[in-house]
């Protein structure tokens, strides 16, 4: 049964779980955390772990909102699947931000005594608010451990809670001096794009005092955003980047610097035309924000978006001082890091791209429209795919053979069912003589009547014994009889399953007394076929188990049925003066395809038989266009003149 208890724990039972030597222990390694982690968030998601690992938890959740920006993590210990504990946890870890108390839940196994219980507690933020909890799953004995746990658990949250404002106030950045510089001092050891991108949002930070400063790269007419100064990683998807990324984007289409903030006149007009920098500006609760395009040669390459208290908003000259000192110093050397951050690649794309820009500025159609097609050509053939497949040819032969055999000796009476015939589940395919047989069953059941009347009369003259032996008879006579009539059901040898004969002819042996265990039948499932590919030494390397393909006979070229390679034998053979390998492939379905099937549904046989002769291409995936045109030349080449 399920038993759910919802309660808030009082101080005196947190008390006494804090006591205890696993809380003081969390305690201090929650407080070396906040001195290791930069951030809040760092901090709540190594906290969730660390519950998780303390509590034996196989699944914790955490949610935390912090103004515009939201965490959402989850971990999992032990080797139970996650997402068997995931939709249960996650939708009391809902339940728990909605009623922003300390809750739990114990389930009880129908049998046994382990039980399990849901524990949950809120976040706070620095005003004493709740902005989020942690939810998870721990093994318990009782419900007092299950309210001990939760205290312990409340207490903990707490302290992290605590933990995390004094963080943000410690990383908190000291506003500049009036009149000091306002370049960013950028670490020498930053060598690629996003290492400077952190280095130079974190370093902007603690100079100008924002709360947050962030940095895009332009990529064709979308912003990239690199990095968050404060943010060890960037979630593209949460609402907060995603506000973000709109605001840059706007900023990039406008070419300009773009403010939102209270009482601006300056920036006013701005605010009514530029939707998207208002939207942020109402998602930070009234923040003052900005953005503004960073050129490079003529060309926006990236844009910087600031944002601080509502009581500091920005001045004109301070942000063109920003924006002049990063592009005299900072922008050209971000341009140099992502030339040489590129790979081979992208290298010759952007070669290309440059070569395009100088054909199409040439004043002649004609070069320009032979250039390009030779270009495009070219780039096709060299780094083009094309779908290959290695055709071979093949035969049917029956994926599965029921062998049927003579149940006991006696003589055949009838057996018109011959090799090739079609079969349905249950129809008889041959008889044996049953008279001998029925003779012995009225013979049994013959004995067994007289050992019943014996049985009756020895009872009524009071002859225990008597009775005890006749029954023991009986017992015998009916266990002759079972073994009688089991044979009567084997005397008609009927198809266990729809099927085709593949061996078997007893009409010149009716009559014949066919000893037990003579084989009469061979009987393949209609449903079930094997397909034997004769494979080249040409092909056998490029083929593998688990490659798909189509099988056509050639009896019936309009039907296709798809198959998948199970095995390669891993010896050749000769076959029609070829070395081939045999590779086996199993017929994915015996019906033929749906628009195709009416032209077949009217005949009485099966469209498949063991042995026919068709080709079969398999797909071995995409190869390029040149391999493709020039391999067989390229083998010949290398085979003959050794090169």
């Amino acid at each position: 049964m399920r038993k759910s208890v919802e309660q808030t724990r009082s101080s005196a039972s947190q008390q006494s779980a804090d006591s205890s030597p696993a809380g003081s222990s969390l305690y201090s390694e929650i407080l070396e955390l906040s001195r290791s982690s930069g951030s809040k968030f760092r901090l709540m998601s190594k906290t969730l772990r660390l519950l998780a690992e303390r509590f034996q938890s196989p699944y914790a959740a955490i949610h935390v909102q912090n103004r515009s920006e939201v965490l959402q993590d989850d971990c999992h210990t032990g080797r139970s699947d996650p997402n068997f504990w995931k939709p249960s946890v996650q939708r009391f870890l809902t339940e728990s931000l909605a009623s922003k108390e300390s809750r739990a839940r114990i389930l009880r196994a129908k049998s046994g005594t382990d039980r399990l219980a849901y524990l949950s507690a809120p976040l706070f933020d620095g005003s004493g608010g709740t902005n989020g909890a942690i939810a998870l799953i721990a093994r318990v004995k009782d419900q007092i451990e299950a309210t001990n746990r939760l205290g312990l658990l409340e207490s903990v949250c707490r302290y992290a809670s605590l933990a995390a404002e004094l963080t943000i106030r410690q990383s908190a950045p000291q506003p500049s001096m009036p009149g000091s510089s306002s370049a960013p001092m950028i670490r020498h050891s930053a060598t690629t794009l996003n290492e400077l991108a952190f280095a130079i949002t974190n370093d902007l930070r603690n100079k100008t005092g924002c709360g947050q400063i962030a940095l895009g790269w332009v990529r064709g007419s979308h912003v990239d955003i690199l990095s968050i100064s404060g943010l060890d990683e960037v979630r593209r998807n949460s609402p907060g980047i995603t506000s973000l990324r709109g605001a840059m984007e706007e900023c990039l289409d406008n070419g300009g610097l773009l403010v939102c903030q209270r009482d601006d006149p300056w920036a006013k007009d701005d605010v009514s035309r530029h939707r998207l920098h208002l939207q942020w500006h109402r998602d930070t609760k009234g923040d003052a924000v900005a953005s503004l395009p960073l050129r490079h040669c003529e060309r926006t390459v990236a844009v910087l978006s600031v944002r601080r208290g509502s009581d500091r908003p920005f001045s004109r000259d301070e942000l063109e001082r920003i924006r002049g000192v990063l592009e005299s110093s900072i922008v050209g050397a971000m341009v140099f890091a992502g030339v040489a951050g590129r790979s081979l690649w992208k290298h010759f794309l952007a070669s290309l791209r440059n070569s395009g820009r100088v054909v199409t500025s040439s004043k002649w159609v004609g070069p320009k429209t032979v250039v390009t097609g030779v270009l495009a050509a070219l780039s096709y053939l060299t780094f083009g795919t094309l779908p290959y497949r290695v055709t071979v040819p093949c035969t049917t032969a029956p994926a599965e053979v029921r062998q049927l055999s003579a149940p006991f000796e006696a003589p055949l009476l009838s057996g018109t069912i011959v090799e090739g015939d079609v079969v349905q589940k249950g129809e008889v395919l041959c008889e044996f003589d049953r008279q001998d047989l029925l003779h012995q069953q009225a013979e049994l059941q013959a004995q067994l009547a007289v050992q019943e009347r014996e049985q009756d009369r020895a009872l009524a003259n009071g002859t225990p014994h008597e009775a005890q032996l006749s029954m023991a008879n009986q017992v015998l006579t009916k266990e002759r009889l079972a073994i009688v009539n089991r044979r009567l059901e084997q005397a008609v040898i009927r198809a266990p399953f729809h099927g085709i004969v593949v061996a078997g002819d007893l009409r010149q042996r009716i009559g014949t007394v066919l000893p037990r265990g003579e084989p009469l039948y061979r009987i393949a499932p209609n449903d079930h076929w094997s397909i034997e590919l004769e494979v080249p030494e040409i092909h056998v390397a490029q083929l593998e188990k688990g490659m798909h393909g189509a099988f056509s006979t050639y009896s019936q070229p309009d039907l296709v049925y798809p198959i998948s390679v199970r095995r390669i034998r891993g010896s050749s053979g000769i076959r029609n003066g070829r070395n081939i390998f045999v590779a086996e492939a199993v017929l994915q379905s015996a019906a033929p395809p749906s628009a195709q099937a009416s032209r077949g549904a009217s005949r009485s046989s099966p469209i498949l038989r063991p042995g026919i002769q068709g080709v079969a291409a398999v797909d071995v995936g995409r190869r390029p266009i040149w391999w493709v045109l020039s391999h067989r030349l390229l083998d010949y080449v290398r085979l003959n003149l050794w090169l």
